[in-house]
């Protein structure tokens, strides 16, 4: 299955709430990366932080309808990683998902993660915060 999840930055949870309406494109910023899960951002904010994580909203039920914000470890951790440490990030997500039989590329995958550093970085700046949903 196909998935796309829209980052995007908003100042507060309601506002980000509105995005179920009518999508980010009214976001000071956002990014749309294709084939990925919300699970996803769960291992990478695992990888990053080097805490293991147990988010309870993150299983296996369709999240099309829900806005999520960026876990304050995995935000901090993406404010402050150099492109070195994404891209050895993106080539440990990488060998984890290859060990569960998916195939990915490293290059792509630190770039979405520099993209997200980047959102990451804007939101700080802006006093915001970057959320996502799922498409």
């Amino acid at each position: 299955m196909s998935n796309i999840v829209e980052f995007f930055i908003a100042t507060d949870s309601r506002s980000a709430n509105s995005v179920l309406d009518c999508g980010p494109e009214h976001a000071l910023e956002s990014m749309v990366c294709e084939n990925l899960t919300v699970e996803d951002v769960r291992d990478w904010e695992c990888l990053l932080s080097g805490e293991d994580t147990d988010d309870p909203f993150v299983d296996d039920n369709d999240h099309r309808n829900v806005v999520f914000g960026m876990p304050q470890s995995l935000h901090l951790a993406l404010r402050y990683a150099m492109p070195s440490r994404l891209a050895e990030v993106a080539e440990l997500w990488v060998q984890e998902r290859a060990e569960e039989g998916d195939h990915f590329e490293a290059g792509p995958i630190a770039e979405i993660l520099g993209g997200l550093a980047a959102l990451a970085r804007s939101a700080a700046g802006r006093g915001q915060w970057v959320y996502y949903r799922l498409v």
